[in-house]
């Protein structure tokens, strides 16, 4: 580090436009693809405005070095350290049971995501639209998925036409979902 003028037993003194002043015994740094990515200090006192950030008699002072926090994980690093306990929660996690309308919602979700993605052919769009009214009318997020991959195909103009008037129709009767709906119209 000769060239910052940091060697390993010197007092440094680090003084930051925020106002930060860190100062203390340089130990030694930690580089990573050429770059500092850490200094560590001891009998080190770091200050903000006056306040106490880091005294010496708290130990070893790590500074990360960097432009920005690329990841960062809550809490302490080494909960064992820190003598924390954590005991396990008394309720456990609910398990979903389906009914068989979710279950029928979820087969026709399914079908139309293979046919999206060429696993499947859906033979008789007019068929399956029916299907759509009458299974699930008010699941207007399929409904919308379903008007989607008619655009994508670029066929079948009259059967796009009564999907899109029965959505325009679902904006009116349900104005909770208005924004979606027309957002997602207009995506498509």
């Amino acid at each position: 580090m000769d060239s910052a003028g940091f060697h390993p037993g010197v007092h440094q003194e680090l003084v930051f436009q925020s106002g930060v002043v860190v100062s203390g015994i340089f130990d030694y740094v930690i580089q990573y693809n050429g770059r500092n990515i850490l200094f560590s200090f001891t009998g080190c006192k770091v200050t903000y405005k006056g306040e106490i950030l880091f005294r010496p008699e708290w130990g070893r002072y790590d500074m990360a070095i960097g432009e920005s926090v690329v990841s960062a994980f809550q809490g302490p690093a080494d909960p064992d350290k820190f003598e924390f306990s954590f005991e396990p929660p008394f309720e456990r996690t609910h398990k979903i049971v389906y009914t068989e309308s979710d279950l029928q919602k979820h087969a026709l979700y399914q079908q139309l995501r293979d046919a999206r993605v060429g696993k499947v052919k859906i033979a008789d769009f007019n068929a399956f639209f029916h299907r759509l009214q009458n299974e699930c009318p008010s699941e207007w997020l399929l409904m919308l998925e379903f008007y989607e991959f008619l655009k994508e195909g670029k066929d079948n103009e009259a059967l796009q036409s009564s999907v899109r008037n029965l959505l325009e129709e679902m904006m009116v009767s349900n104005p909770q979902f208005e924004g979606l709906i027309g957002d997602g119209l207009r995506l498509c």
